[in-house]
């Protein structure tokens, strides 16, 4: 719902533009530009409450997996309920097999396995915010890039004035996309989440070395890890899906290393 959010406001940014390089507008195009921007609103209403409902259902499970804390039949119920059906059809929450764990650890229940998965939890959301910053920053370079060209040639051209401030009003309406799609701010907040998870990462690694895991402790990184990714940007499935096969095998090494 994230991705076609944005698709929808990349829509009517498009509308825009071909309204201003042929300097006419047909009646469908108003209309399709408010439908666009009443979707884009609610599927990024959508994708907020799947988000929200997601991240409570990683905290229930991670506790369940890590302390032992086993989610009530009720909640069990509402998350089957709420889930959409196309996603239980992905998943295994349906099904018997269990052959594929979430986590890597081979610890028992308690805190020392807890830690251990917050500590590969911030592993992955490290590598793969950093993937995203990579991303968000060269679309960013490339939007401006594309934008200042324009604008010099169009500056240091003898074209037409007309041309030349049709050629200045699509370039205005690209940095607006720019602010509209907070790919800047994206940008930001994806370098941030990395610096966050690495921080946590080094906690709980640090936790690890203790003679002695304590049940707080653990409780603490769990909290602080979770709460630290619901206040920072959506990993979207295609990055993960992109990097997950190599990130998968560094991770084994470096466990099967005995770090």
């Amino acid at each position: 719902w994230w991705g076609i959010a944005l698709f929808m406001k990349l829509g009517i940014f498009m509308m825009t533009a071909g309204i201003m390089l042929t300097q006419s507008t047909p009646i469908i195009v108003p209309i399709a530009a408010t439908i666009f921007a009443f979707m884009s609103e609610l599927c990024g209403i959508y994708s907020g409450w799947y988000l929200a409902m997601g991240r409570r259902l990683r905290r229930s499970l991670d506790f369940q997996d890590g302390l032992g804390w086993d989610m009530s039949n009720e909640q069990y119920a509402d998350m089957l309920v709420n889930i959409p059906k196309s996603v239980l059809n992905r998943s295994s929450l349906e099904s018997d097999d269990k052959t594929d764990p979430y986590f890597s650890s081979k610890e028992g229940v308690g805190p020392k396995r807890t830690i251990q998965h917050v500590r590969e939890s911030a592993w992955w959301t490290k590598h793969l915010s950093k993937s995203m910053f990579y991303v968000m920053l060269i679309t960013n370079i490339i939007i401006f890039a594309i934008s200042f060209i324009f604008i010099f040639v169009t500056l240091n051209s003898r074209i037409d004035p007309n041309t030349a401030s049709t050629v200045s009003e699509v370039v205005l309406a690209v940095l607006v996309l720019v602010v509209s799609l907070e790919l800047l701010r994206l940008c930001l907040q994806y370098a941030g989440t990395a610096n966050a998870a690495l921080d946590i990462e080094q906690k709980a690694a640090t936790a690890l070395t203790d003679t002695i895991q304590n049940e707080k402790r653990a409780i603490q990184l769990m909290h602080e890890y979770h709460i630290n990714r619901a206040t920072r940007p959506i990993i979207p499935n295609w990055i993960w899906s992109m990097r997950r096969r190599r990130l998968q095998q560094v991770w084994d090494t470096y466990m099967a290393s005995g770090e």
